[in-house]
């Protein structure tokens, strides 16, 4: 599988630390190693060599070294399409020597969604990453010719793809990082947009 690569960056959701106390991470026989462990993932060295996708019931689970991986609650990771199967599977495959939950938001809305079922938490939650987005936070110029000159070329098709698809421009604030004030009209098209998924 290929390292998950990004042109977006996104601060993880507060609630991430109540994901990384795992009482059994994968599945493993009852009474095993990993039954009431209580284990923390988040600074833990990485386990496991191979991540995959496997077809389960009518949706998509993901596997470490062909463990199903499960959520804290223990609930197994269900996933509903294989494209979102394939991108947790990227967050898992993207970790190096010590894993970092932080770097895996979507595994962690993804738990979310299975242990909690509270779907306005996860619109919040999505919705916070409007003020995260890497595009809307490109270096100056002045400072950094060079490096400006390729994020305009790649970032500006996607926030002109925004602008198209949601009505609204998207606020973008020049080497710094300060509250975004993005056009009213194209954040609540993006709330009723996400909250449409659950139809």
């Amino acid at each position: 599988m290929q390292r998950a690569t990004s042109l977006v960056a996104v601060n993880a959701p507060k609630h991430v630390a109540a994901f990384s106390k795992v009482a059994a991470l994968v599945e493993t026989p009852r009474g095993g190693p990993s039954s009431g462990s209580g284990a923390k993932i988040a600074g833990r060295s990485r386990f496991y060599k191979a991540v995959g996708i496997e077809a389960e019931g009518d949706g998509y689970c993901i596997t470490l070294d062909g463990k199903k991986v499960r959520t804290p609650s223990r609930s197994l990771l269900q996933l509903p399409t294989k494209a979102l199967a394939a991108t947790v599977a990227m967050e898992w495959d993207a970790q190096r020597e010590v894993i970092q939950p932080t770097t895996m938001p979507i595994m962690t809305l993804a738990s979310t969604a299975l242990d909690h079922w509270d779907f306005e938490f996860i619109i919040e939650e999505l919705m916070k990453y409007l003020q995260t987005d890497t595009i809307c936070f490109p270096v100056e110029s002045q400072h950094q010719e060079k490096l400006a000159t390729r994020q305009e070329k790649k970032w500006q098709p996607l926030r002109k793809w925004f602008e198209t698809e949601f009505g609204g421009e998207l606020d973008i604030n020049y080497g710094t990082i300060t509250k975004l004030q993005h056009d009213a009209v194209a954040v609540n098209n993006v709330r009723m947009f996400v909250d449409s998924v659950r139809q």
